[in-house]
């Protein structure tokens, strides 16, 4: 019972602060996310509980379909380290393209206008991005990339939106070195 007592008198003298006041703290450590990757050649594309797919000429966001990762996203950019999270818009080789105030993807301008509103696949980013922030700033930065990376056999996956971690300086560098790389080769 002496022990409790003295523990007790230990524990109050180290919460009276400087001025002698009594410090009681609240803080929570935030609980993190744990998140999972896959390596690509442009970085490292997060794994999410289902995959955002969208209609033929649609940019329009199924939140009753894809609300789980929606919300895994937001919680991931929240609660994590990570410096950014770049969401690409893609649209697949048999949908309408529109180029983009007047540039193609062939030219070299086009790696400095990927965010047009009449752009399809920059739409998808758009409204995914919308869909997790709610339209407040925050660490997701959003991208439209056409048909550039047209990488599934199936034409309806490549009508997505995907999420690529960049946690460092050299994750952007990765990332940008490739896509540069990507648009000059198309």
């Amino acid at each position: 019972m002496l022990k409790k007592i003295n523990i007790f008198f230990v524990l109050l003298l180290i919460a009276l602060n400087a001025y002698g006041a009594i410090v009681i703290s609240t803080y929570r450590k935030p609980k993190e996310i744990k998140y999972k990757y896959k390596m690509t050649e442009r970085g490292k594309v997060l794994i999410v509980p289902k995959n955002i797919l969208f209609n033929f000429n649609s940019g329009e966001l199924d939140l009753n379909k894809y609300l789980k990762t929606v919300k895994y996203v937001g919680d991931v950019s929240t609660s994590t380290n990570i410096m950014m999270i770049i969401i690409e818009g893609h649209t697949s080789i048999d949908e309408y393209k529109k180029t983009t105030n007047g540039y193609d993807k062939k030219d070299i301008l086009f790696l400095y206008n990927r965010k047009n509103i009449d752009d399809l696949s920059y739409k998808r980013s758009y409204n995914t991005y919308l869909a997790i922030t709610n339209g407040i700033v925050s660490k997701l930065t959003n991208y439209g990339l056409q048909d550039l990376l047209s990488e599934y056999k199936k034409v309806e996956e490549n009508r997505r939106v995907e999420f690529i971690l960049i946690e460092n300086t050299n994750d952007m560098n990765v990332y940008t070195n490739y896509i540069n790389n990507l648009i000059m080769s198309k």
